[in-house]
């Protein structure tokens, strides 16, 4: 598990949580995206304060 405020190191993850006021926001999943995809779907995601990523 990682905390990150990073897209780009969030990005090699294969599923991003977004947390916002202590609960989950909502969440991504990489499936079969390519790495640099799945960064611009973070990137459009609202920003929020912490993503917590798992491999």
């Amino acid at each position: 598990m990682m905390v990150t405020h990073d897209p780009v190191a969030a990005s090699y993850s294969g599923r991003v949580i977004f947390i916002k006021d202590g609960q989950m926001y909502t969440q991504l999943n990489k499936g079969d995206e390519t790495r640099q995809t799945f960064l611009k779907d973070i990137m459009k995601t609202q920003y929020v304060p912490y993503m917590r990523c798992w491999s």
